[in-house]
């Protein structure tokens, strides 16, 4: 049987578990990271994020205010991947869409 305190603890740890797993709010180089939808497999997105920022030079974010996954309409009607949108960058992985488009921040 378990005692009280090993209750109190698998509790905390399942709760931690499941925010984890329904985190979508993160920090890029500083600059806020949001995530529209979760993933549909098992990314690590914070150790994604660990590896660009020791990877890639910050400087390469200082137009950037935020950065923004997920479908999103707009991207849809353009036949884009992503696009870079008033100071933001905003994705949806798919391999059959144009890479890129840019637009001036307003």
């Amino acid at each position: 049987m378990q005692s009280n305190k090993s209750k109190i603890e698998q509790i905390i740890a399942d709760s931690l578990s499941r925010h984890k797993e329904q985190r979508r709010e993160y920090t890029l180089f500083g600059k806020f990271f949001y995530l529209k939808e979760p993933f549909l497999g098992n990314i690590d997105v914070h150790g994604v994020i660990e590896t660009l920022e020791t990877s890639m030079p910050s400087h390469l974010f200082d137009e950037i205010d935020e950065v923004l996954v997920g479908d999103f309409d707009f991207l849809h009607e353009r036949s884009l991947e992503a696009m870079y949108r008033r100071c933001n960058i905003r994705n949806k992985p798919d391999p059959k869409r144009k890479r890129f488009n840019r637009e001036p921040c307003s």
